[in-house]
């Protein structure tokens, strides 16, 4: 029996094909670390845990991504509270998250990046879509950038996640100090 998917661009259900024959790349949002899982991960993840084994048991060579949000808010607000540095906390709430779904027989994924690793893509990504010619500053507190006509906000900050990244990056954003 085929799989049937949602294709949300169409608006209607399409046969599901892959881009390379017989291989499926399966990207799935992951946590935010800043606490122990609930059951609101563990359906997620049971969901998603039957759709990669369904892929495996169809003959699918399944390349499974699952990030880990390791920096944000809620991270910075418990540190600070805390006073405990956020790399604890965050590797504390990967390590409890692992044992979560070890324990519910959920299969692992291929690849586990975290946000942080990727801090210096994303401010290259800003960058090259907000040139001064298609954004500019503006004058509301908590937002940075506006791109062109459209009024579309690119990136809203806070001042706890500003002070955050500045905490926890060494100041490695261009946009922290404004």
């Amino acid at each position: 029996m085929p799989l049937r998917v949602h294709d949300t661009r169409r608006r209607e259900k399409v046969d599901f094909t892959t881009q390379s024959p017989g291989r499926v790349s399966m990207y799935v949002c992951g946590v935010t670390v800043y606490d122990h899982c609930h059951l609101g991960h563990a359906r997620c993840y049971i969901a998603f845990d039957l759709i990669h084994r369904w892929l495996e048991a169809s003959g699918y060579d399944v390349d499974y991504v699952q990030n880990f949000t390791d920096i944000d808010d809620k991270i910075i607000l418990r540190s600070i509270e805390s006073g405990e540095d956020w790399r604890d906390i965050v590797d504390r709430n990967i390590a409890t998250y692992f044992e979560d779904m070890d324990a519910l027989n959920i299969l692992r994924a291929d690849h586990y990046p975290r946000c942080t690793e990727y801090v210096d893509s994303m401010i290259h990504i800003i960058d090259d879509r907000c040139s001064p010619t298609r954004c500019r500053w503006t004058s509301q507190p908590n937002r940075r950038w506006e791109a062109g006509s459209q009024r579309f906000r690119i990136v809203e900050t806070s001042q706890t996640w500003r002070a955050g990244m500045a905490f926890s990056l060494g100041g490695r954003s261009p946009w922290l100090a404004y």
